[in-house]
């Protein structure tokens, strides 16, 4: 059968998100437990009196030797939670010509939708007293705060022209988006095609840690032409073509000095335009003395990168995120869902609407075909009530044959 390039998302949950805020929350229950226990030979109660005595006397000399105080984020300042930052990661084995970039076309156009639909109804609330009672004035998106500001952290060595500026591309609907702040942080490698990528970072927002490599702005084209391997073993291939510029280099006809000619022209043209995009992207000048040092292909360490442009501050992603957590900032972790682990198109959000009773009846036939295991396993859930247990599994359920009915596959 046939197969459809169209990128067209399935009708599923895709992401979920891990709230970075309280990532070390429990470990740092452990380690308070274990710093609170009295050394061998010590009462509890002394201990604990010697222990809180001291943490105080700390805290104490801490808030002496600072000069000038800082209030800390909270709800009573309007600070705590009142920005959202959400972490994206391409990590070293995500190359963008494996998929990448329809996943992040993907994950951008979720980002952008979540965000005008959370602009657009906190306009309609200010404007429109009866609309004070919609799910944006208590539900998630009022949560997402004054600002909302994507993390890359970035890691690419680059790839093809045509993958990595469509990636390049989905950066930019989000840099041009008002009201998102694009942050992107290298922390190892973003070079030829992946800085094409890194140059989209909302100006001032691009960082890169120390010993990070950048750069690389250049273009590369190779091929093996075998013809005069196959001439010496009297092989002599056909080639067939239309158009005296297609297909200049190739691996089996001779490749004549026209053709090489003609090569190196769509280089130089894909290179200018490289060149172009950086320095826009970059607000830099572009002068050709910064050309001739800095778009030649050679890449750069962190700090010589800043000298020149081509970044905006040398920290890692760690530094720059524990910042953001200090500041007060919501900080969440975007991850791709993974599914259900039962082989149904369950996803967390179906438990967040009811059933009706001939809904609650076909789930119920449809776990019993499953096996008595599941039934087992989903008993409990329905002595609770349809609302707090698997409340939309049904649909899934349905879809389920209309789905295998209609799937492209070869």
């Amino acid at each position: 059968g046939s197969h459809s390039d169209a990128f067209i998302p399935s009708t599923a949950q895709h992401y979920t998100f891990e709230r970075v805020n309280d990532r070390y929350r429990r470990d740092g229950s452990a380690l308070m437990q274990a710093l609170a226990s009295p050394p061998p030979g010590v009462r509890k109660y002394r201990w604990k009196r010697i222990f809180h005595r001291r943490r105080k006397e700390n805290m104490d000399s801490l808030i002496d030797s600072t000069t000038e105080s800082m209030e800390p984020p909270s709800l009573g300042n309007g600070e705590l939670y009142n920005r959202t930052v959400i972490i994206l990661e391409m990590k070293p084995d995500s190359r963008v010509g494996n998929g990448m970039a329809e996943h992040l076309r993907d994950t951008v156009s979720f980002l952008i939708e979540q965000h005008r639909d959370h602009t657009d109804r906190r306009r309609s609330i200010s404007h429109v007293p009866h609309l004070a009672t919609t799910r944006t004035a208590k539900g998630i998106r009022s949560a997402i705060g004054a600002e909302m500001e994507i993390l890359l952290i970035l890691d690419s060595g680059g790839g093809t022209v045509q993958d990595y500026g469509l990636a390049a591309s989905q950066l930019c609907r989000l840099r041009n988006e008002p009201q998102i702040k694009l942050t992107i942080c290298v922390d190892r490698v973003a070079a030829s095609g992946g800085y094409m990528m890194a140059s989209q970072a909302t100006p001032g927002q691009l960082f890169a840690a120390p010993f990070a490599m950048v750069g690389s702005i250049g273009v590369l084209m190779e091929t093996v032409n075998l013809h005069d391997l196959l001439a010496k073993n009297g092989i002599k291939p056909l080639i067939i073509k239309a158009g005296k510029n297609k297909a200049p280099l190739k691996q089996l006809g001779e490749v004549t000095p026209e053709e090489l000619e003609m090569a190196q022209d769509d280089a130089n043209v894909i290179h200018q335009a490289f060149q172009k995009w950086v320095t826009k992207s970059r607000n830099l000048s572009g002068s050709q003395e910064w050309l001739d040092k800095v778009a030649t292909g050679a890449v750069f360490l962190g700090a010589e990168a800043c000298e020149l442009g081509l970044v905006d501050r040398v920290v890692t992603s760690d530094e720059y995120v524990a910042e953001r957590v200090a500041a007060g900032d919501r900080v969440l972790r975007l991850m791709p869902y993974r599914g259900s682990q039962l082989g149904l198109r369950l996803s967390p959000l179906d438990l967040l609407t009811g059933l009706d009773a001939e809904g609650r009846a076909k789930l119920t036939l449809r776990i019993k075909q499953l096996g008595p295991g599941i039934c087992q396993t989903f008993a409990s859930l329905f002595r609770v009530g349809s609302a707090v247990g698997a409340l939309n599994l049904v649909h899934h359920l349905a879809s389920l044959q209309s789905h295998r009915s209609f799937s492209f596959s070869g």
